[in-house]
């Protein structure tokens, strides 16, 4: 079996929503073509990726397990799981619609840009 791991161990949740985002997209494929056990398969490789790293006080998306962005930065690969893939949105489920995904109070201490 692969070796699913990404730059940070475990995965920051850009390389997470990177895997979920292509192995999602390949069973879907795969379901679309009726190639069933292909589906089923990117489906367990899917289901083995484990979980968005989430800071379990303030619900906020983390840049890895472990590892929460304390200010603002130019860079929001941590959010990619809302845009550009939107595999988080208002429209599912009711676990995508209670993250903090923005935190007021860390922009707020951020120095000016």
């Amino acid at each position: 079996m692969w070796k699913l791991r990404g730059w940070l161990k475990p995965n920051s949740n850009f390389d997470y929503d990177c895997m979920e985002a292509l192995f999602g997209g390949l069973s879907e494929m795969a379901d679309a073509l009726g190639k069933s056990e292909e589906a089923a398969k990117w489906r367990a490789v899917l289901a083995g990726l484990g979980q968005r790293a989430v800071d379990p006080q303030t619900n906020g998306l983390m840049l890895a397990p472990g590892e929460n962005l304390m200010e603002s930065h130019r860079h929001h690969s941590h959010t990619m799981s809302i845009h550009p893939f939107g595999l988080l949105t208002v429209e599912g489920s009711d676990r995508d619609r209670t993250f903090n995904c923005w935190d007021e109070v860390n922009i707020a201490q951020s120095p000016a840009l």
